[in-house]
């Protein structure tokens, strides 16, 4: 199994990334720090949510949003290998926080394909522990 860029189905990076993200106007002036997940996060929530007052808000106001986030890391454990997890706090359009790490993503290039380092997120269910 590979990349068939010949298949009607398949489309190009440039189509996927104009299909998602063309049209948001949103100042990437902070797109340089690689290592902080708050700027791609906003990008993808802008690009994700159906909510066009959300997607607006977030153009608008994108350096608010973004020093409105806050974060804690925790420890996740893989097997018998400990992972750093960064949870994202106030992240517009969510209901609890989102989980952000780096990982490697394959993606094609010409004929071939490269690895690239990225910022994996998603959100997850918080359920408080309640003591009684």
């Amino acid at each position: 199994m590979g990349f068939a860029p010949h298949a009607p189905h398949a489309i190009s990076l440039e189509q996927l990334h104009e299909w998602n993200c063309v049209g948001l106007a949103i100042d990437n002036d902070n797109a340089g720090h690689f290592g902080d997940p708050r700027v791609p996060l906003l990008h993808f929530m802008a690009a994700a949510t159906p909510n066009e007052h959300v997607v607006r808000d977030i153009a608008a106001r994108f350096h608010e949003h973004v020093n409105g986030i806050s974060s804690s890391f925790v420890t996740s454990f893989v097997g018998s290998h400990e992972i750093q997890v960064e949870l994202l706090y106030n992240v517009p359009d969510t209901v609890s926080p989102v989980k952000a790490k780096m990982a490697y993503v394959q993606v094609p290039e010409g004929r071939s394909t490269v690895l690239q380092l990225v910022w994996r997120v998603r959100s997850f269910a918080f359920i408080p522990i309640v003591t009684l």
